[in-house]
């Protein structure tokens, strides 16, 4: 998660794709993603907008790192759209 959130304060998308499989899938809000071609896009525009200063709070985790929970915080930052 470290990665994810250095990645997302140098607005770099592709190194957040690069955190997917090349057949990864993204499900939220939006519509379902696959692929790191999409993932990128998506973060691209996301980044764009001023997204940003993710922190993530693990509450409990496995030790062999196949599942966590916790919460995460997210910001649109007004400052990053006049860059």
């Amino acid at each position: 998660m470290d990665r994810f959130a250095e990645a997302c304060d140098r607005r770099d998308s592709g190194a957040i794709a690069t955190l997917f499989t090349e057949d990864g899938i993204l499900s939220g809000s939006a519509p379902i993603l696959i692929g790191r071609p999409a993932i990128a896009q998506n973060y691209k525009s996301r980044l764009d907008q001023g997204f940003g200063n993710i922190r993530f709070q693990f509450q409990h985790y496995a030790q062999d790192g196949t599942w966590t929970a916790g919460s995460h915080a997210a910001q649109y930052i007004s400052e990053a759209l006049s860059d």
